[in-house]
């Protein structure tokens, strides 16, 4: 067999209001838990909006919603229209997948202000934020459509996807908060599931729907989660620092993977949480809950969490040396394969002089597979040994910040 020598030269880079009125609202139409602030944009509150929203269909039968909406009469229609078909979506979404959303008969108490401020709730306690779920009173969902955290998620796009294709996650994660309290495991005052839960199922279900509805893929969504953990500064701390409301930093990224790996390990799959939710509404003690639910003690999670954690958020920047002919060096693509989540997220394409780099890698172990980027062929996979077929290939982990260098000498070999 021929040997193929290839080096990779690996640099870890640290990283005024109309009156409330019940609405009638076809799906076929278009602290208080607080939505996300998104590390891309950081507009003024003079910012305008700055693109139209593109309709997205549904994939599922219509479903009317009985909601009390205070709309401001300044709030642009077109925000008003996406507000509303982002819970119809995500309302059809969680029907089909739980059997019931937000009962029929508790729709009506479901209070929905719509303002346009460009301040924020304010509420005690709601810290001016853009959007927010629950009030002293129960679930009242404030969203304000001026508000710069609004504008940058709704109105202008993103590094990776077009601005509609944002719009709704707002609207849908905040639903989910309101899904939540009819539950009767979320209230203003009594969060027993703990802030990361209670953020991260929000945003688990709400990305879950826009990938449902065939809106983003999952790759995607998750290479912006990870952007955004690294950004708000969520990856710097241990998950079960952000249990209790004390924590100044929204921990809706990071709730999102420590969801999705609890949903993907647990028996019941995404079913699990809503009897967590059931089961504490229920008086059930949330570690023994969420054991119930997720087979794993509480504290067991957190453990194994902290090794998906403490690899994340670096920037990875290397160079393919050596004699690859009859390649050329781009006509390589890296891709890097994480085994604590089970899917290979990040790839990147090699330049002409065999550099390459890799932002915000995923979290978690890695193997790296090198593929031959015009027929999808895969050249071999990393392992301390050098270049292997995939079948002999073993995880690597690179560390956080452990070292300012790393050669790995790539050499195609046979498996022992």
């Amino acid at each position: 067999m021929k040997i193929i020598n290839l080096f990779f030269v690996v640099l870890i880079l640290s990283a005024c209001t109309s009156p409330q009125t019940a609405e009638v609202l076809e799906s076929s139409a278009v602290s208080p838990t607080q939505t996300l602030a998104m590390a891309n944009v950081t507009p003024t509150n003079t910012v305008a909006p700055t693109s139209t929203i593109t309709p997205i269909p549904l994939t599922a039968t219509s479903m009317a919603l009985y909601f009390n909406y205070e709309i401001d009469l300044n709030a642009p229609s077109e925000d008003v229209e996406i507000i509303k078909k982002g819970f119809a979506y995500v309302h059809t979404y969680i029907t089909e997948v739980f059997g019931e959303a937000i009962p029929v008969e508790i729709q009506p108490s479901i209070r929905i202000k719509i303002v346009a401020s460009g301040n924020g709730n304010p509420d005690p306690g709601a810290g001016g934020a853009c959007c927010t779920a629950l009030d002293k009173n129960g679930s009242q969902i404030f969203i304000d459509v001026l508000h710069p955290e609004w504008i940058a998620n709704v109105h202008q796009p993103t590094m990776m996807w077009s601005a509609e294709k944002n719009a709704l996650i707002i609207p849908a994660h905040e639903y989910v908060h309101a899904w939540q309290f009819s539950l009767g495991c979320l209230r203003i005052n009594h969060q027993p599931l703990g802030d990361w839960m209670n953020e991260g199922i929000a945003h688990y279900l709400a990305h879950q729907m826009i990938i449902k509805n065939g809106i983003l893929k999952q790759n995607i969504i998750e290479k912006s989660m990870i952007q955004g953990a690294s950004f708000t500064g969520e990856i710097g701390a241990p998950l079960k620092d952000f249990f209790g409301p004390g924590s100044k930093i929204w921990p809706g990224h990071i709730g999102y993977f420590a969801v999705k790996n609890l949903v993907e390990n647990s028996s019941t799959g995404i079913l699990s949480i809503k009897t967590l939710c059931e089961d504490v509404a229920n008086g059930i003690d949330f570690e023994q809950a969420f054991k119930q639910n997720f087979g794993l003690e509480l504290e067991d999670f957190y453990t194994k969490f902290e090794t998906f954690r403490t690899n994340s958020g670096m920037s990875v920047q290397g160079r393919v040396i050596g004699d690859i002919e009859p390649l050329k060096y781009n006509e390589l693509l890296i891709v890097l394969c994480n085994h604590e989540l089970a899917f290979c997220l990040d790839t990147a394409t090699v330049n002409q002089d065999g550099s390459f780099i890799v932002v915000d890698l995923a979290m978690g172990l890695h193997s790296i597979e090198i593929k031959n980027i015009k027929n999808g062929e895969t050249i071999g996979w990393y392992n301390e040994n050098g270049i292997s077929p995939k079948a002999c290939a073993t995880k690597i982990s690179f560390p956080r910040i452990s070292f300012s260098e790393l050669i790995i000498n790539l050499q195609q070999q046979e498996c022992p």
